[in-house]
């Protein structure tokens, strides 16, 4: 598979850019996603590859996966989450069960 490059000054230094609008958030049912160069700048869109990741080894961010892989402050958020749910559920089913009055 070719390597991504920018139309304006072949450069391979791109990175993904952020949809900007209601018309970008549209291109992506045409699987058209925008980039840009970080030499020129030039901002561009092309189609999505079949690939996983359409950048090549060398410029791919780090995968991590799995709970590890998490920063911090998402396991934290996950188990706040978590521990929420739990917490409602547990009402929910005193709730059920008669509540103050109820036996």
């Amino acid at each position: 598979m070719d390597p991504l490059n920018c139309p304006a000054c072949g450069s391979a230094n791109i990175r993904r850019s952020q949809r900007r609008n209601v018309f970008e958030n549209a291109l992506r049912s045409l699987r058209l996603r925008p980039w840009r160069c970080l030499d020129c700048q030039e901002r561009f869109f092309r189609f999505r590859r079949r690939s996983s990741n359409p950048l090549p080894k060398d410029k791919r961010p780090h995968e991590r996966r799995g709970w590890k892989g998490l920063s911090t402050s998402t396991r934290v958020q996950i188990v706040g989450y978590a521990i929420g749910a739990v917490l409602i559920l547990a009402l929910l089913r005193w709730l059920i069960s008669g509540g103050l009055g109820g036996g």
